[in-house]
């Protein structure tokens, strides 16, 4: 009886040290799969917010190139505008220099038919 009972305390711990181990190898392997899908979930959160990241980056980018553009415009019609102006004064004043000279010269003429 003692021979018996000592084999069956043998298999019975063998049993339970064999479903410890399982038990150790289903938790270790559980831990793994839960660590490796929250791994590509971080994985996957990082990449969506870089991409959304590098989205923000380029639609920032955009607004900054239209407003340069606008800026540009702005400027080229500013200036464009501003050679206009400029350029219509000296003929506004060029105008008025000629009637001057013309009114000069018809004062020059008539002086000139009253000394004859």
């Amino acid at each position: 009886g003692g021979v018996i009972g000592l084999f069956r305390g043998v298999i019975g711990l063998h049993r339970s040290v064999v479903g410890l181990h399982r038990s150790v190898v289903g938790l270790l392997r559980s831990m793994i799969v839960r660590s490796v899908i929250d791994l590509l979930r971080g994985v996957i959160g990082f990449h969506r917010s870089v991409v959304g990241l590098l989205w923000g980056v380029v639609g920032l980018l955009r607004r900054v190139v239209g407003l340069l553009r606008s800026v540009i415009a702005l400027l080229n019609r500013g200036v464009i505008g501003l050679l206009r102006d400029v350029i219509g004064l000296l003929r506004a004043r060029g105008v008025i220099g000629l009637l001057r000279r013309v009114k000069g010269f018809r004062r020059g003429m008539i002086g000139l038919f009253r000394c004859v």
